[in-house]
């Protein structure tokens, strides 16, 4: 096994890519992966007017779509390919180029629009047996430190724990506490962590002896007591930091008098030796890196435009690889201790609810393109094992928080936009987990968690989401047949049966969605079965408003009039004089919302 080892990292380069169809004259092509550069690469390909033949992917089913385009796997392209030009999407790409070459894939027929940002090494830590002699281990008494960082273990393999408390200890900034909570480990967590502690006095080790959940007043309360100066950050017990983690966030934060700095993460398979082109793995097929923060860096202030950097995936959702300031840290937890033991539980097992909710603490954040922090994955980690239910509710608390702000702040196209970047981004996580509504009948909190799968399946435009994706994707497929078992609907649906007073319609139409009151009318539908399924106006753009067609109308459509001033009213009417849709007015319309509420 290798235990360090130096990878170049690789960014997309959409000009190159622009050059190199303009040059070869490439009017259609593969693409070899479907991860966010593969996305990319396709809107450029898409606008150059170059056709995608299909795409090429380690995870490739028997059925699976990727922008409207099957997927096949490397071996079925090993019979496939015919000589066409191939762009390969992944920032780690060796191994995919030895593969096409070794099927016969011609060097100059391989697209890789990329240029090369920077050499990361990484440490697998397959040598760490015993503490190292080369540390600098901190004999003084710290008196005021200036950060905390805590890590909460529970059964950890050896090496990759050690590799994880000797990252903090090699951290070039030294003024820092470091609080270790063996979370009722039944290994050999405890005398490892104790160890380190006899060596250095910034280690402070408290051992619990139950396992507890992240939601559990126990834990929250003891990482709460133990919080001490002006920063705190997270690290996971299979995770590290680079050397120079410590010292890069505290300059960031003191110069910026940031509430958060966000450094990048680089996701690792902590099996060095693992085969980007082996399909079988156990961890929902990942590929052998990835990282969260690819853009460059940059300055979020006010709760609105951190939010927008949320919902589209600048700033992730994890809680690791951030350096917080502590009053928020302790708002936070105080806030989680007060609050009611249902809420917790049910809403804050998973990290994506955890740094939302301090997010919306933050009123300035940092985010940074600088690779400090290491994620490894491998099939025992929590992040690819079975799912509680409750992981989907902590998705779903954020999901509500967030539509709620964007449809308060935004302009109804502005909500939407944001709205579905979320819903990209994260519904995988909501609704690919294993295991995922299994335990239910478990939770002590499985009433409220129906109470929340039926807002999950009354919400138009997640379930409009999963409805479309699940045309393509078994996984959504399943997901949505077993919600509308749970919730009493029936699976042979090709969409959300849409319902207004006593009838049933085909489209519900909302018209004059540019009106000065339409964003409020709509906001007031959100929650209701009478959420328009499509946007009107004169002014619409053809995307997520268009233009009236009034023609296109029938008696099984409904047509909503948004706007409440008469004039608007009256020239909407006219448009509509011989249509065969019944129409509904605003002052109805009113009426219909507070009977659907």
């Amino acid at each position: 096994m290798k235990r360090n080892v130096i990878y170049d990292i690789y960014e997309p380069d959409l000009e190159k890519l622009c050059q190199a169809v303009s040059m070869l004259n490439i009017d259609k092509c593969i693409v070899y992966g479907i991860g966010g550069n593969g996305s990319y690469f396709s809107k450029c390909l898409n606008a150059m007017g170059t056709k995608i033949q299909f795409y090429v992917d380690v995870k490739a089913g028997s059925n699976t779509y990727f922008k409207g385009k099957p997927v096949i796997s490397p071996e079925n392209l090993r019979k496939q390919y015919r000589g066409e030009y191939i762009v390969v999407s992944p920032n780690i790409h060796a191994s995919i180029v030895e593969f096409l070459k070794e099927i016969g894939v011609a060097k100059d027929r391989i697209i890789l629009p990329f240029y090369k940002r920077e050499s990361v090494p990484v440490d697998y830590g397959y040598h760490l047996k015993e503490a190292s002699k080369d540390i600098d281990y901190e004999k003084s008494v710290i008196i005021s430190p200036l950060v905390t960082i805590t890590s909460i273990i529970y059964n950890t393999e050896e090496y990759l724990l050690r590799r994880s408390f000797e990252s903090i200890l090699r951290q070039t900034y030294r003024n820092f506490v470091y609080v270790i909570i063996i979370n009722g480990a039944t290994d050999r967590s405890y005398e490892i962590a104790k160890e380190y502690e006899q060596m250095d006095v910034r280690v402070k080790v408290i051992r619990l002896v139950s396992n507890y959940v992240w939601t559990d007043l126990k834990l929250i309360k003891t990482i709460r007591n133990n919080l001490y100066g002006k920063y705190w950050c997270q690290l996971d017990g299979d995770d590290y930091y680079s050397e120079g983690f410590l010292e890069y966030a505290v300059k960031v934060g003191e110069k910026n008098k940031t509430d958060m700095v966000a450094v990048r993460t680089m996701a690792i398979a902590a099996d060095s030796e693992f085969d980007l082109m082996k399909k079988d793995i156990s961890f929902d097929g990942k590929d052998k890196f990835w990282f969260y923060h690819s853009d460059p860096l940059c300055h979020a202030f006010s709760q609105n435009h951190i939010m927008e950097e949320f919902a589209i995936g600048r700033l992730s959702g994890t809680w690791w690889g951030k350096l917080w300031d502590m009053k928020v840290t302790e708002q936070y937890f105080d806030d989680l201790i007060d609050m009611n033991d249902e809420i917790r539980g049910c809403y804050f097992r998973l990290d994506t609810a955890m740094t939302y909710k301090m997010l919306t603490l933050c009123e300035r954040v940092y985010f940074s393109d600088e690779v400090y922090h290491f994620q490894s994955f491998s099939p025992g980690r929590t992040s690819y094992s079975k799912a509680p239910t409750e992981w989907l509710m902590s998705l779903w608390y954020v999901y509500k928080d967030l539509k709620l702000r964007f449809f308060r702040w935004y302009d109804y196209d502005t909500a939407m936009r944001y709205t579905k970047s979320f819903l990209k981004i994260f519904t995988k996580w909501m609704f690919a987990r294993r295991g995922l509504l299994d335990d239910i009948e478990l939770s002590p909190y499985k009433n409220m968690i129906k109470h929340n799968l039926q807002e999950i399946y009354n919400d138009d435009i997640l379930m409009s989401f999963i409805i479309d994706k699940s045309k393509t994707d078994e996984i959504y497929r399943l997901f949505y047949k077993r919600i509308c078992e749970i919730c009493g609907g029936t699976m042979n649906q090709e969409k959300i049966g849409l319902h207004a007073g006593n009838e049933k319609y085909n489209r519900i139409i909302g018209y004059g969605a540019k009106g000065k009151n339409a964003g409020i009318v709509i906001g007031m539908l959100m929650d209701t079965v009478i959420f328009p399924t499509e946007l009107w106006d004169r002014n619409g753009d053809d995307k997520l408003i268009k233009k009236p067609d009034p023609n296109s109308l029938s008696k099984d459509d409904l047509v909503l009039i948004l706007p409440s001033s008469a004039l608007a009213v009256s020239s909407i009417k006219k448009d509509l004089e011989y249509c065969k849709a019944k129409v509904v007015e605003y002052e109805e319309l009113r009426q219909w919302i507070l009977e659907c509420r």
